[in-house]
């Protein structure tokens, strides 16, 4: 299995945890706009994986079931509980990070057009989650942040 294999084991592993997120936000005041924008992120890393699946067959490689994604990235899955906002976007902002990062050891496996795209994907998913979710979360790349509510340490 290389890289751009497992990434797709990744991707489906994580497309349900954005829906594990997305059903059990809870206690949010701005419930029904980041509901949808959990949906959103959802229905993006569906549309990758289709699209990376596709272009795994095009390459030869052999598409990873479900079975062997959560044999290989089952430590991943997120349980399917009640969270707040401030936790649900923390789970978001490092499934994000985690796509990118697998993104970029993919790279090595596929030819420049499809190294191309990994990049694309991979500069939306670090925007969302180093600038846009760093933000409302109130913190700034990788350091030690302190909210209203609570400490925060981004390197978990």
């Amino acid at each position: 299995m290389n890289e751009f294999q497992r990434l797709i084991m990744f991707l489906k592993v994580q497309y349900h945890n954005f829906g594990i997120l997305h059903r059990h936000l809870n206690g949010d005041p701005c419930w029904f706009e980041n509901h949808e924008e959990l949906d959103e992120w959802a229905g993006i890393v569906a549309k990758q994986v289709d699209e990376l699946c596709e272009e795994a067959q095009a390459l030869g490689y052999a598409e990873p079931g479900i079975k062997d994604a959560l044999l290989t990235f089952g430590s991943e899955e997120i349980a399917a509980e009640f969270r707040d906002l401030h936790e649900t976007l923390r789970i978001a902002q490092g499934i994000m990070r985690g796509i990118a990062g697998m993104m970029q050891a993919a790279e090595k496996d596929v030819p420049a057009s499809v190294t191309n795209r990994l990049q694309e994907m991979e500069y939306e998913w670090n925007k969302l989650a180093d600038y846009k979710l760093a933000r409302v979360l109130g913190g700034h790349g990788d350091r030690q942040v302190q909210t209203p509510q609570m400490e925060i340490d981004d390197d978990d």
